[in-house]
């Protein structure tokens, strides 16, 4: 079994980073950290490139769990996410999550709440 964290660089992340570790302990499990760029000519501000995922990955492992960075791309991170947490057979998910008005959901959509009410597994979201 894995425990899965979707990372997305910013303010939330080490919270998240921390909670995905915590569970991953708990369980003794592998801890799998997917990072989903939109693979657009430009990177995105939620893409890592290369040498971030290497550096991310050591940091994990010295963290005392057995980690591995997946850059994935694709345009719906929702959907990338939740077919990683099918391929891996995934224990628990962990995602950030942030506080939107209805109207900011229904404008722009929420990846954490998709991923909620679809995934097929349990997931513990982070707030900051």
């Amino acid at each position: 079994m894995t425990v899965l964290v979707a990372h997305k660089p910013g303010a939330r992340a080490p919270a998240v980073l921390d909670a995905g570790v915590a569970e991953a302990r708990r369980r003794r499990c592998a801890l799998v950290v997917v990072n989903v760029d939109h693979g657009y000519a430009v990177r995105t501000q939620g893409g890592l490139d290369a040498t971030q995922a290497a550096e991310l990955e050591t940091d994990l492992r010295a963290r005392g769990v057995e980690a591995r960075v997946h850059l994935a791309t694709g345009p719906d991170a929702a959907a990338v996410i939740a077919d990683e947490v099918v391929a891996r057979a995934v224990a628990v998910l962990v995602i950030g999550h942030r506080r939107r008005s209805p109207v900011g959901k229904l404008l722009l959509g929420s990846t954490a709440q998709r991923l909620i009410l679809t995934a097929d597994c349990p997931v513990l979201t982070v707030k900051a």
